[in-house]
């Protein structure tokens, strides 16, 4: 955590730049060069996971399924409930996802004839208090012809401290078990290698804040007219870095519900 000299030398650049910018706005500019996303060179993540054989078990009306290596179970309301993996990797700051592939071996189908495996139901530990187990109940009116899960994987990203450093968290989840609820069939596979291909930032977003005395932030419009102070600023002792509100939109993709709470969570890892 920073000292309180560093977050009040952010808050009040931030603060100053807004109304500096409101006396720029007639000057003729010339637009920064955003072209970091375009040249950095894609790199890959490759992970390996193998499952044994799901076990079914019944108890008390219910359908247990549990596969050793999948230790957690994906629960939503009206759906089943299935066994999860879930893997979380850091990544650096600003990294964007650029797609996920994955190959699967082939698929064993289960028949649950005797014993319907429903959506619904209830999320138990098992009897010896570890993994956890999925119940579920019987289901009789549901036309849905597709798997659930929809796919083998899905993920998501998202910002944090990891040993106290702004990362990018991707999390990845794999569903070994899929099922079907028409012909009450369980899909299962042993093996999935997941191919991550992503972005780092062709330069850091923000490196330590503990370097900076003062934030900059404004359209990139303004960079060429900003230039001046923020050579001015160094020259003068007080360490400044300037960010367009275009880069801080775009590497703060998965933060905030508009672009103001971008801002304000771009400041936040700013000074925290």
């Amino acid at each position: 955590m920073k000292g309180n000299h560093s977050y009040r030398m952010v808050s009040i650049g931030v603060a100053a730049v807004f109304v500096l910018l409101n006396c720029l706005s007639g000057l003729a500019v010339v637009e920064r060069n955003l072209t970091d996303a375009c040249t950095a060179s894609i790199q890959s993540l490759t992970m390996d996971f193998f499952f044994s054989e799901p076990a079914f078990t019944t108890d008390g009306g219910y359908v247990r399924v549990h596969v050793d290596e999948a230790d957690m179970n994906l629960v939503t309301p009206g759906k089943p409930v299935l066994p999860v993996d879930i893997s979380i990797i850091p990544l650096e700051f600003g990294t964007k996802i650029v797609d996920v592939e994955y190959q699967i071996s082939s698929q064993v189908v289960y028949s649950l004839s005797s014993h319907t495996l429903p959506f619904g139901g209830r999320f138990l530990p098992d009897k010896c208090g570890k993994t956890p187990v999925a119940y579920v109940r019987e289901i009789r009116n549901d036309d849905t012809t597709n798997l659930y899960p929809h796919d083998w994987i899905s993920y998501h990203t998202g910002g944090g401290l990891s040993f106290g450093k702004h990362v990018t968290f991707f999390v990845l989840n794999v569903y070994p078990v899929r099922y079907n609820p028409v012909k009450d069939e369980i899909c299962f596979i042993s093996h999935i290698t997941v191919t991550v291909n992503y972005q780092k930032p062709e330069e850091p977003l923000l490196d330590d804040p503990g370097i900076y005395d003062l934030l900059i932030l404004a359209p990139s419009k303004f960079s060429f007219s900003l230039k001046p102070l923020v050579e001015h600023k160094n020259a003068h002792g007080v360490k400044t870095v300037f960010v367009s509100l275009e880069e801080v939109y775009d590497r703060m993709f998965w933060y905030g519900r508009d672009e103001q709470e971008k801002i304000k969570y771009f400041i936040k890892h700013a000074v925290e």
